[in-house]
């Protein structure tokens, strides 16, 4: 991995002193491909941790950490605009970031002290680990996966209440000090099943993953017990449920369809092909990918999590509830128009989606 510095006989080097200097170059080439969890970020974290649409980053948002000015919503915020995904995670202390593989490039996680401000940058002297080991990278990708799924997705609308809050913070640190890295207790947040009304809405064909290996599986189960979810297959009305599928499109439709988060009516194609009674699954969210490394070639399988309704919905029922209101059914377009958004979600009238 000879942009890493890594080779045949090491696994792992160490970047010393002003590590963004370093880290920033290495992130630019896979910004569509990055999971990180920075703990504090400063005013212009976004300039250094140049993250895009498929990335994702969890941070310690909380109403303490931005009235402390540890993080600046401002780069959380310009973030969101160029729709990476963030989440805030109370008592997040880790910085860790998760580049995945390219196509000739292995994936490589970076760990250390450094978080993403300009004094980390210019001032501080940082220490970050970089290693491709697998099993580190497993280890990581399992660590970020289940730290997501006990945070909070922060919305622009929230952020924008945040960035009043640190605008209006009376906090004065010192010049020679670094912001505070330790936060007060924050009330305990409990995770509940809320189905959030889309605000952008894929229909989308997929294949069902029905010969998966035992790694995907596993995958799945991690996220089922997160959720308290079951299968597709066991699911039942008022419990939610984590569906599977595999797709081996090109690399821009995975970006801007399956990104994590994106909210999506599943339809499961018969022998390659979606028909007007093809089945669609109840509208769901991306919760989670997993690379199986060792299928040749190597796949990607995509998790979803939705709500089971009593009604059965095939890809004909969309097609004319959009033709009833004058839209023609586009496939991997993303839907803003509440009155689409309607339409589709009307095909499942039992299920109540919220707006956050």
């Amino acid at each position: 991995m000879d942009t890493l510095g890594l080779g045949t006989n090491r696994t792992a080097r160490l970047l010393a002193g002003s590590v963004w200097t370093q880290l920033t170059p290495l992130i630019a080439s896979r910004q569509h491909s990055v999971t990180a969890a920075i703990a504090y970020v400063g005013a212009d974290a976004h300039t250094h941790l140049p993250l895009r649409s498929g990335s994702s980053i969890i941070v310690d948002a909380t109403v303490r950490a931005v009235e402390q000015q540890s993080t600046n919503p401002h780069s959380l915020l310009a973030w969101l605009k160029a729709d990476v995904r963030v989440y805030s995670l109370p008592h997040l202390h880790a910085k860790m970031l998760l580049c995945e593989a390219t196509d000739d490039s292995d994936a490589f996680v970076a760990i250390g002290s450094a978080n993403v401000s300009h004094r980390s940058h210019a001032v501080l002297q940082e220490a970050v680990v970089l290693t491709d080991s697998p099993d580190t990278v497993d280890e990581a990708r399992s660590c970020l996966v289940d730290w997501k799924q006990r945070a909070t997705p922060l919305t622009i609308a929230r952020v924008r209440e945040l960035c009043d809050i640190f605008d209006q913070s009376t906090v004065t640190l010192p010049n020679d000090e670094e912001q505070p890295d330790e936060q007060a207790p924050e009330e305990h947040t409990h995770e509940v099943h809320q189905w959030p009304r889309p605000s952008k809405l894929f229909v989308t064909q997929v294949s069902a993953a029905d010969d998966m290996s035992a790694e995907a599986e596993f995958e799945r189960d991690l996220l089922i017990e997160k959720h308290d979810a079951t299968t597709e297959e066991n699911a039942v009305v008022g419990k939610p449920y984590v569906a599977v599928f595999w797709n081996d499109g090109d690399r821009q439709t995975t970006q801007d369809v399956y990104a994590e988060g994106n909210h999506v009516v599943l339809v499961w194609k018969v022998r390659g092909r979606a028909k007007r009674r093809c089945s669609a699954s109840e509208p769901g969210q991306m919760i989670h990918k997993w690379i199986d490394y060792d299928a040749s070639p190597a796949r990607t399988y995509y998790y979803v999590l939705a709500p089971r309704s009593t009604a059965e919905v095939t890809y004909g029922d969309i097609a004319d509830g959009l033709d009833a209101i004058g839209v023609t059914l586009d496939d991997d377009i993303g839907y803003l128009r509440r009155s689409v958004i309607d339409a589709i979600l009307a095909q499942w009238p039992d299920l109540e989606f919220i707006n956050r």
